[in-house]
């Protein structure tokens, strides 16, 4: 898996499913994708909340880790505008 081809970039975020922290438009600082990130993001507070969120649609694959202001989140690549 090759870096996230938008690592290191700024970007707006559309949800496909309501988050409790963050909103439609937000800027998505992207770091990378999850898996390289760390494999075993999915026993962090960070992948719980993709998973519980997203249930079965939780795309390990396509799940792309960054920030939004000093706060980890793990977005699907579709929820990035950008």
């Amino acid at each position: 898996m090759n870096e996230h081809p938008l690592s290191g970039k700024s970007v707006g975020i559309t949800l496909l499913s309501p988050h409790p922290q963050i909103q439609d438009g937000d800027e998505f600082r992207v770091e990378n994708w999850a898996l390289l990130v760390n494999p075993e993001m999915w026993k962090t507070p960070a992948g719980a909340m993709f998973v519980g969120r997203l249930g079965d649609a939780a795309d390990y694959e396509q799940a792309v880790y960054g920030k939004v202001g000093y706060f980890g989140h793990i977005l699907l690549h579709d929820e990035l505008t950008g």
